[in-house]
């Protein structure tokens, strides 16, 4: 039993056919279970907007059948979610690219679906990265900072700066009200080696809660993230 699936554009791929997608692409196979006794569906989709949604696939669970769907969608940034009526009966595994795993069961009740869900966030290493720099090559004398930022519902309250530990002067900034909502953005600096204070702003004072976050890098190496 197959898992009902819509998509305009999309293809879809059944288990034990051949999967190859292309280097623009992202190759999804998805697998799990509606345990659901009452009769009821789940859903599942793959959308680039959570606030918006416009689905790139999508499919319904049927009660008590495994589902699958395999399909190979462009590159980009999205959000997979998992809604049921019915908590701790419907789960799931997502791979992508056969090299990263997601997996959960759509437990909690989400208010803004008005359903138990469980989402997730993915893309795929191989992919081109929006709205980035060229990473640069930083010599011995200097540290490399990056900046990994996706902005939230409402992306023009986002601003952020790089200030000297001991001089107080800002060396770099990004934002004030320039930054688009649910955008992802990428920053690479080299910067001369000293101590600096990293500082993220929201201008409403409600943080990135309405699905932004940021991982922030020296070298490398992941210093700060949320």
């Amino acid at each position: 039993q197959q898992a009902k699936t819509s998509s305009s554009a999309i293809p879809t791929f059944p288990p034990g056919t051949t999967l190859e997608c292309s280097a623009e692409e992202i190759k999804i196979e998805l697998e799990g279970f509606n345990g659901n006794t009452s009769d009821t569906d789940a859903v599942w989709g793959i959308v680039e907007d959570l606030y918006e949604v416009h689905p790139i696939v999508m499919g319904s669970l049927e009660p008590n059948f495994p589902f699958t769907h395999r399909s190979c969608i462009p590159c980009g940034q999205y959000h997979f979610g998992l809604l049921s009526d019915v908590p701790y009966e419907s789960n799931y595994t997502l791979h992508v690219d056969s090299e990263e795993t997601f997996s959960g069961s759509a437990d909690d009740y989400n208010p803004m679906f008005e359903a138990y869900a469980h989402i997730i966030e993915f893309t795929a290493d191989h992919c081109p990265k929006e709205n980035s720099t060229a990473a640069p090559a930083c010599s011995a004398d200097e540290i490399t900072f990056e900046l990994d930022l996706k902005t939230d519902n409402y992306g023009s309250d986002t601003s952020w700066s790089i200030a000297d530990t001991f001089t107080h002067q800002i060396v770099d900034k990004g934002g004030k009200e320039l930054y688009e909502s649910d955008t992802h953005y990428y920053f690479h600096k080299c910067l001369p080696c000293s101590t600096y204070n990293f500082t993220l702003v929201d201008s409403y004072g409600d943080g990135l809660k309405y699905g932004g976050s940021y991982n922030v890098s020296v070298n490398g190496n992941v210093v700060r993230s949320s």
